[in-house]
């Protein structure tokens, strides 16, 4: 009767150390399947969380470059519509000014013309009274006096050779005033077009230097743009890589865990 309790006690231990290894056995493969779904459900959150990020990012950065492209489009079509306007009234001005002076030049030869007739129409009223007066004191003169007459007909030419010099230093001083002007006209039309064209100069200038401040500044958000992918690419790779590392990690524990199960129930 001793032995046979003996035997029974030794089975009914047996029996509680193998259910005790059957359970702990069942117990870390549930802790196993556990700690599977949860490295699953972790992954697919961080997952998640990093694919919201980078959605958010992309929202921000579009909506930062639509504001900017609007902004640029603007500045833009405000430039050129002040250019426009510019010219325009520039052209305008010019076009005044050409009928200004047309008008100014029509007016001036009027005037040059009435001028003219005036003197010549007074010059010839004056010789033909003079020629008159010399005429009648020749003819009253004559009978008596020819050599008197041959002295004041002497004097007559030098008189009229006198009014003919000055007709002809009158007509050259008046030619002499016409170049000149002329020159003082060119020259204030050269000096209108260098100071034109100087300020012309000036508002490229200013718009040049605008161009490449904008150009500069989009280069550079570019540029940050594309490191910014690139590090973020970087991040990526270093996690999947992190991951699959781990994974081997584990599949080599799992493994080896594997092995001394199936050499411990051998």
């Amino acid at each position: 009767g001793m032995k046979v309790r003996q035997d029974l006690r030794t089975m009914h231990q047996s029996a509680t150390i193998i259910q005790s290894y059957y359970r702990m056995h069942k117990q870390q493969r549930a802790f196993r399947k556990l700690l599977l779904a949860t490295r699953q459900i972790q992954q697919w959150f961080r997952a998640c969380k990093e694919r919201d990020t980078q959605v958010h990012n992309y929202m921000v950065v579009k909506s930062a470059t639509l504001h900017i492209q609007a902004a640029f489009r603007g500045m833009k079509t405000r430039r050129r519509l002040r250019t426009m306007r510019e010219s325009a009234e520039l052209i305008q001005r010019r076009f005044r000014t050409f009928l200004k002076r047309k008008h100014f030049l029509s007016v001036r030869t009027a005037a040059l013309v009435i001028q003219r007739r005036y003197r010549a129409a007074k010059l010839a009223k004056i010789q033909r009274q003079k020629y008159l007066s010399l005429l009648s004191a020749a003819v009253i003169i004559q009978s008596a006096y020819r050599g008197f007459v041959i002295r004041k007909k002497l004097e007559q030419m030098h008189r009229a050779a006198t009014v003919i010099q000055a007709t002809l230093r009158m007509h050259k001083t008046y030619i002499s005033y016409q170049a000149v002007r002329l020159a003082s006209v060119i020259i204030q039309r050269r000096y209108r077009a260098y100071r034109e064209g100087k300020r012309v100069r000036e508002i490229y200038l200013k718009l040049y230097n605008s161009v490449l401040v904008l150009q500069a500044a989009y280069r550079g958000m570019k540029t940050r743009c594309f490191l910014k992918k690139r590090h973020e690419a970087a991040l990526v790779i270093q996690r999947n890589y992190r991951m699959y590392r781990e994974y081997r990690h584990y599949r080599r524990v799992q493994w080896a865990a594997q092995l001394i199960q199936e050499r411990y129930r051998a």
